[in-house]
């Protein structure tokens, strides 16, 4: 019997979806050869998942598996550059950069990147885009919303592939949290701490949703915060939107006019103006309107979550 049917039990069927699925996402031929069987880290070993996307969760009929996940590329994708994006690459490539220093000290190779900001901020465009240039460079990505498939999954990569480079993607991990309990979540990422190779990355709106205990250094090494969009990248985003229709003075004039908006507002924007053919003066005082509302709920849940965190005196 194969690794893998001692493993995950997974049928020719199976594998032939991951097939599939890994080459409308990557969009590289020449799959056949992908268990072909070669040396990495003085080593022989077989490349059981081609470089993709894959959703943690429980198969009806092969129990625990990573199943792939097709992401065309999108038309509409925005590709934005910012200080913030910059620096989390940065982090990435010097992580991988460090494997076999880490590896040479007896320390398990891992790292945690929370990755936060307002929504509309540009969070899962930047993954989006993040996915895509990790799966070029040949790794592979599990997409999680369960703190119990993550384990599970991550156990059965490890048991077919165990030095091979995995990031794991946990997005709004405090929903995930406030869903199967901060406990829980906390005792999956402990069993995990031993494990070597592994990067993940979490995204959430606001840093303070998370407790410290998740927070904390060793699971979440690095905080970054993805802003609101400043005048030039609202400027680029708009001008990717509606070049062609206004000139770069007009497309200049609305950027200015929308400082404070997120990507979801001039989103918004775009669609009722352009869309909607609604006059572009009412369209503003409208989504500045449901801005100042947002950020006044904002602040007043702000404020209570760092009340219920202020440790007693006396």
């Amino acid at each position: 019997m194969s690794k893998i049917d001692e493993t995950y039990d997974l049928s020719l069927e199976i594998i032939e979806k991951c097939h599939i699925a890994s080459r409308q996402f990557t969009g590289v031929e020449g799959i056949e050869e992908t268990f072909v069987p070669r040396p990495r880290l003085g080593h022989e070993f077989r490349e059981y998942f081609r470089p993709g996307l894959y959703l943690a969760s429980k198969c009806s009929r092969e129990g625990f598996a990573p199943n792939p996940v097709s992401l065309k590329e999108e038309e509409e994708l925005f590709q934005f550059d910012c200080s913030a994006r910059r620096q989390i690459r940065k982090e990435m490539n010097l992580f991988w950069d460090q494997k076999h220093e880490s590896l040479k000290e007896g320390i398990a190779h891992r790292t945690g990147i929370a990755i936060h900001g307002p929504p509309g901020s540009g969070k899962s465009m930047f993954l989006k885009q993040e996915i895509r240039r990790l799966v070029d460079e040949g790794r592979v990505v599990f997409l999680v919303d369960s703190p119990w498939y993550m384990k599970e999954s991550i156990n059965k990569f490890r048991s077919m592939e165990p030095d091979r480079d995995l990031v794991v993607v946990i997005e709004d991990i405090d929903e995930v949290t406030r869903k199967y309990g901060e406990q829980i979540f906390l005792e999956t990422m402990g069993g995990l701490e031993s494990a070597n190779n592994i990067m993940f990355i979490a995204t959430t709106n606001d840093l303070h949703e998370l407790s410290e205990k998740i927070r904390r250094r060793g699971r979440f090494d690095r905080k970054i915060e993805l802003g609101l969009p400043d005048a030039n990248l609202r400027f680029k985003y708009l001008e990717h939107k509606i070049r062609g229709r206004e000139s770069s003075n007009r497309i200049a004039k609305i950027a200015k006019l929308t400082e404070g908006f997120s990507f979801g507002d001039l989103r918004d924007l775009h669609r009722t103006v352009y869309v909607y053919k609604m006059p572009l003066r009412e369209s503003l005082l409208g989504i500045k309107s449901e801005i100042t509302e947002s950020n006044a709920a904002s602040s007043k849940k702000r404020r209570k979550t760092l009340e219920e965190e202020e440790p007693e005196c006396g």
